[in-house]
C-alpha cells in the first residue's frame, strides 16, 4: 500500500524541492500531496508532475481560514497521511502554530519539521502540548520584557547615583577651598 504524504508549502521553492527530493529518495513510489498557494504552483508542477497539488486560495496558512474553506478541508481530510511535513526556510522552526492547529484536524501518523539545512525533526502534535507551548512562549516574552525594563531602570538609577556622587564630590571640593 502506498503511503500518503502531505507537505505544507511553507518555505521557499528551493527548500520545497529539497524536501520533495528527500521524500522521493526515502520512498520508492508514494502519493505525495502538497498544500500550495495558487501563485506558487506552476514551477513545482513542471518539475514534479506526479505530485497531487491542493490549492490554498488564502495565501498564508491560517487556522480559521482553513476551517471556513470546506473544499480545502474535504480535499485534505479525505485521507490519512502517514507523514506530514512542515518545511521552513530558516534553521529555527518558529511561528508555525497556525499550521500545527490545522494539522490537529487531519488524520495522520507522524508530523515532521524540515528546516533549511535538511534536518528533519519529529513534532509533538498533541493540541494540548501546542497550546501550552504557545502560552509559555508568550509568558517568556512578557517576562523578558519585564526583565529588560527592570535592567533599564537599574541603569538609569545607577546613572543618577553616579551623577549625584560627582556633584557631591565637586561641592565638597568647593567647600574645602
Amino acid at each position: 500500500m502506498k503511503k500518503n504524504i502531505l507537505i505544507f508549502r511553507s518555505a521557499s521553492y528551493d527548500i520545497i524541492c529539497r524536501l520533495i527530493n528527500y521524500i522521493l529518495e526515502k520512498y520508492d513510489s508514494e502519493s505525495i500531496y502538497i498544500i500550495i498557494q495558487k501563485e506558487a504552483i506552476e514551477l513545482l508542477r513542471i518539475k514534479y508532475p506526479n505530485i497531487k497539488y491542493i490549492i490554498n486560495e488564502n495565501g498564508f496558512f491560517k487556522y480559521n481560514n482553513y476551517l471556513e474553506n470546506i473544499n480545502l478541508r474535504n480535499n485534505v481530510e479525505c485521507r490519512e497521511y502517514q507523514e506530514i511535513y512542515i518545511p521552513s526556510s530558516t534553521i529555527e522552526i518558529n511561528n508555525f502554530q497556525e499550521i500545527q492547529a490545522i494539522i490537529s484536524k487531519i488524520s495522520k501518523k507522524n508530523v515532521f519539521f524540515y528546516n533549511c539545512l535538511g534536518e528533519v525533526t519529529k513534532v509533538n502534535t498533541n493540541i494540548f502540548y501546542i497550546k501550552i507551548s504557545e502560552k509559555l512562549k508568550k509568558l517568556s516574552e512578557s517576562l523578558l520584557n519585564v526583565l529588560l525594563l527592570l535592567v533599564l531602570k537599574i541603569i538609569k538609577f545607577s546613572c543618577l547615583v553616579v551623577s549625584r556622587l560627582k556633584m557631591d564630590t565637586k561641592e565638597g571640593d568647593l567647600n574645602d577651598r
